[in-house]
């Protein structure tokens, strides 16, 4: 296997099921994707969509009754579902980082920020004591964080919730890796700090070299910080592709939908645009295309099976009798 040419993390058939009561929810349907090296994939979708139960699969975070029933999800060319837990140990926090959404429940509140920072940067390198600390303090530095000595010997609630974001993107990045998967990690905080932590991770994707998979509804932050985007719906990827295409030429009506939403610049005092309907049930899915009840191009055959993800001639995919296009596109 060369894997010199394989993509960093290759996600295969990707398939995760909770059972209860009876019921069987698959909330993330036979996806398959992939994120090259340094590079940077958005995965958006409405709330339900299956975005962070994709992410969580990745390093096996999915707790029961939620379990990972098919595909792979190779990294570096190493299977991750196949490792064993101390192996799996090495890579999820060592090669493979998390930044989550909210930091005032991902901080414990009875440890002091240093404490949780040098416990990461115990785990996972060779550092100790006085150069575990030194090499803290330089972390909560590199994010932004002023008077970094004193924050690293305060407790989560004596710090802001922009303070609070820079030091989990700290801790994600204490051990280099290779991967850090962001999940919604603007959503808590104010308008001007969240473009504070964009930019952040952005600078930290280029002078470290990460690649990043971003998980967020925000379809603005898409269009600042990734080069390429996955739609999901139902827990199925419905769109791929590079974010400049897909923006300028939503191939799937639900991208199309997605993006009409999107608040427009100087359109003050103008009505914004919603989607009809709601996300289904996932455990009574139709057995053709979910966004049937909501799609103003429904077909016949829409209702009769489930569309099929095609890759278009420029290099798209999507899941579509009959894809979206723009004349002259």
């Amino acid at each position: 296997m060369d894997r010199s040419v394989m993509p960093l993390l290759q996600l295969d058939s990707l398939t995760v099921e909770y059972r209860g009561d009876g019921e069987v929810v698959r909330a993330v349907d036979d996806v398959t994707l992939s994120v090259e090296t340094g590079e940077s994939l958005a995965i958006v979708g409405e709330s339900g969509s299956g975005k962070t139960t994709l992410a969580l699969a990745v390093t096996r975070l999915i707790q029961p009754p939620g379990s990972v029933v098919a595909g792979r999800a190779l990294f570096e060319g190493r299977d991750l579902f196949a490792l064993r837990a101390d192996e799996l140990r090495r890579v999820r926090g060592g090669r493979i980082s998390y930044v989550f959404q909210d930091p005032a429940t991902s901080l414990n509140p009875v440890l002091t920020v240093g404490e949780q920072l040098s416990e990461a940067i115990e785990l996972h390198t060779d550092r100790r004591a006085e150069r575990a600390r030194a090499y803290g303090v330089e972390l909560l530095e590199r994010v932004g964080i002023r008077a970094a000595p004193q924050r690293y010997d305060a407790y989560p609630h004596e710090l802001s919730g922009g303070m609070r974001q820079r030091v989990m993107i700290a801790m994600a990045i204490a051990t280099r890796p290779k991967l850090l998967i962001a999940d919604e990690p603007t959503t808590a905080l104010d308008v001007t700090v969240q473009v504070q932590i964009l930019r952040l991770l952005v600078e930290l994707q280029r002078d470290l070299g990460l690649s990043m998979l971003l998980i967020t509804h925000d379809l603005t932050i898409v269009e600042r910080t990734c080069a390429r985007v996955a739609v999901m719906y139902a827990g199925r990827l419905v769109e791929e592709g590079a974010v400049a295409d897909v923006f300028a030429n939503p191939a799937h009506p639900y991208t199309r939908g997605l993006l009409a939403c999107r608040p427009a610049w100087g359109a003050v005092g103008r009505q914004l645009s919603t989607m009809p309907g709601q996300s289904p049930d996932l455990a009574k899915l139709p057995p053709g295309c979910a966004f049937v009840p909501r799609c103003p191009l429904v077909e016949p055959r829409c209702r009769e099976r489930l569309p099929t993800l095609d890759t278009t001639a420029e290099g798209r995919r999507v899941r579509c009798v009959k894809p979206f296009s723009k004349p002259g596109a």
